[in-house]
């Protein structure tokens, strides 16, 4: 191999058609990338760019879905807390005008009762008092049927 070099027959040194080859790859290489790859490059990075804000951008949609749930379900249970309070206000009202009435109601028919008392003393009085005024005009008429019948009975 060295004999055929040494030769001369066998250039290696590069003659016009290697830097025009060159040239012409350069050329290609740069037309390609310009118009082809360059584009192609911009578009995935566009759509990896757009990906990416949409995930970031669901992500952030998730998270505020996730913060309103809590809210809302904060209000929920606040909403919760004030309607029983309300119930228990209100039953504990309804009792208290229950138990008040009643009040009222055992107070009335004490009253009642008191002054029913008062007038049937006031009867019994004067039913005592007409019975007074009366035992002796009975015992006279029961003296005089026994010694009607007594004398009855002597003559028999």
């Amino acid at each position: 191999m060295f004999a055929v070099l040494a030769s001369g027959a066998i250039n290696l040194f590069p003659d016009k058609t290697f830097f025009i080859q060159w040239a012409i790859f350069l050329f290609v290489v740069v037309i390609v990338q310009k118009y082809l790859l360059g584009p192609s490059l911009r578009i995935i990075q566009r759509r990896r760019e757009e990906i990416e804000g949409g995930s970031r951008e669901a992500e952030a949609i998730r998270n505020q879905a996730t913060t309103l749930e809590a809210d809302i379900d904060n209000r929920l249970q606040e909403e919760r807390q004030n309607l029983f309070l309300s119930e228990e206000l209100k039953r504990k009202k309804a009792e208290d005008e229950a138990k008040s009435m009643l009040d009222d109601m055992r107070k009335r028919m004490a009253h009642e009762r008191e002054a029913n008392e008062g007038k049937l003393k006031i009867l019994e009085d004067n039913i005592g008092k007409d019975l007074e005024q009366d035992i002796p005009q009975y015992t006279k008429m029961i003296l005089e049927r026994l010694m009607d019948n007594h004398q009855e009975g002597g003559r028999a």
